[in-house]
């Protein structure tokens, strides 16, 4: 499996796994999936793309956001993407002058959460909500 940037006519891949995140059905549909690069990773197996991760730069703090895996790919396929991801997307943002990076992960999704803590050194800072409106 290999991680590397999302080119743009990736757009519509990316929307697909975009099912399985936190984005809300009605922005999905609105979302401009044609111009992507270079703000999301994905992972890639023999098969094709498994998985993505968004990469929001900042200083001092930079995000990454939105990881989807595909949920037909096996339990250790999916383990491999969700830490090959995250690992190149804080690398990225460390590259990018990040100091710290932040995360949203769902209150129900405590798996996520979990993997965030123990592999990542994550500690919940704050709980509240997401708050999106389309431009």
């Amino acid at each position: 499996m290999e991680v590397r940037l999302a080119i743009n006519s990736e757009g519509s891949i990316i929307r697909k796994l975009a099912e399985y995140s936190t984005l809300p059905q009605e922005f999905k549909d609105v979302l401009d999936w044609d111009d992507i690069y270079p703000y999301w990773l994905v992972a890639e197996n023999g098969a094709g793309i498994i998985g993505c991760i968004q990469v929001c730069p900042g200083k001092p703090v930079g995000r990454v956001e939105n990881l989807s895996i595909d949920p037909t790919a096996s339990g250790q396929m999916r383990a491999k993407a969700f830490k090959m991801l995250v690992d190149e997307g804080l690398n990225t943002l460390r590259q990018m002058g990040s100091t710290a990076s932040s995360s949203m992960v769902l209150f129900e999704n405590k798996a996520a959460k979990r993997v965030f803590k123990r592999h990542f050194g994550g500690k919940v800072t704050a709980s509240g909500n997401i708050i999106m409106k389309a431009l």
